[in-house]
């Protein structure tokens, strides 16, 4: 049985289905071994685990794909993301409970996905821990291919044949990396998720104090905002050109967060308005975003919950070059602008005519 404190629930919920499994297959050796690494993993992150869930290496595949929220998610401890990881992972198990545990034949093999599971959310970031690994690796910044390193390692010193969990390894070593396999989608799903979560979190440090002038201000945006649409932008963005809002066919207007908050931002200090300190402050970007799109929210203008600063998605051009973006996704109806005219707009771009957004896997 696992034992934890800070891991509690999770924990818990682990020893009730492995007691089932006991109770109707008993445990083999390997089982007791494997059972022991969680235990071991668990340890690990109870002793290292207080440090940023987060590392801040360039050459880091999660520090590039979330370096514009690095600051939020610095502040989340490791042991506290690994945890969020596990109890979504465990949710995804629970979702196959009713079937499994009704049916004796299946339950041996289920035991099987709830032990992956758990091992590919408490082995994922291991290699964050700075303890675990020589200070030359560490400064090469690839934590999920340390993660893999350190948890074949541990395997292969158990007696544990590592074979067997190769789809678990290379899930943890592939996990930021554009790899369409089962086992690193599913991990994905879990670290995706738990990221999600832990953003919708932060909250203004005065959550009672309304401020009063957004809602006019986020209105006047919307007219500016529209300007931009289906337009090269190269202003404050070091001479490049860049579309920092873009419609497509179905009508859905994509625009940048950090575009639409520096459009209020100026718009509210052009008014002479009072502004709350997290509403300006760099390393709390994500509150002002989220209470922007509340508002967005409130006049039916926006496609991203309420909750949240914008939504995670896939920009393919032409199929080939995929980059991951964080958007707001907004309705034509936000805006002055039939679809059509949108479209126009669009079509006398060759970039835009190539562009497609999907959802993130």
């Amino acid at each position: 049985m696992l034992v934890s404190e800070f891991f509690k629930e999770q924990t818990e919920k682990f020893n009730k289905f492995l007691e089932i499994y006991r109770e109707k297959f008993g445990l083999s050796e390997t089982d007791i071994t494997i059972i022991g690494v969680i235990q071991d993993l668990i340890n690990i992150y109870e002793v290292y685990g207080n440090v940023s869930s987060v590392v801040s290496y360039q050459n880091d595949p999660e520090f590039q794909n979330l370096k514009s929220l690095y600051d939020i998610y610095a502040k989340v401890k490791l042991k506290e993301h690994v945890r969020n990881v596990w109890n979504v992972a465990l949710e995804e198990f629970e979702k196959e409970k009713k079937v499994m545990l009704s049916d004796e034949r299946l339950i041996s093999e289920d035991f099987r996905a709830f032990i992956d599971y758990t091992l590919m959310a408490l082995g994922h970031d291991l290699g964050k821990i700075p303890q675990l690994r020589e200070k030359e690796d560490y400064a090469k910044g690839d934590h999920a291919y340390y993660s893999f390193v350190f948890l074949s390692e541990k395997l292969k010193e158990e007696g544990i044949d590592v074979g067997k969990f190769q789809h678990i390894l290379k899930a943890i070593r592939d996990h930021h990396y554009p790899v369409k396999e089962k086992w690193t989608l599913l991990l994905k799903k879990f670290d995706q998720t738990a990221r999600e979560r832990e953003s919708v979190n932060v909250k203004p440090e005065n959550e009672s104090e309304e401020i009063f002038w957004l809602e006019e201000v986020v209105k006047e945006a919307l007219k500016i905002v529209e300007k931009y649409v289906n337009r090269e932008m190269k202003e404050k963005y070091k001479g490049k050109i860049r579309y920092v809002a873009f419609s497509q066919p179905d009508g859905t207007v994509y625009v940048y967060p950090d575009f639409f908050r520096d459009v209020v931002i100026d718009i509210a200090i052009k008014k002479g308005y009072v502004k709350p300190f997290w509403f300006f402050d760099d390393n709390e970007k994500l509150k002002s975003m989220i209470a922007i799109n509340k508002v967005l929210n409130k006049l039916d203008a926006s496609l991203v919950p309420e909750d949240r600063g914008g939504i995670h998605k896939v920009i393919e051009i032409n199929g080939n070059l995929k980059v991951k973006a964080y958007l707001l996704a907004l309705r034509t109806s936000a805006f002055s602008k039939p679809v059509s005219e949108f479209e126009k707009l669009r079509k006398q771009h060759e970039v835009l005519r190539k562009l497609k957004v999907s959802d993130f896997e």
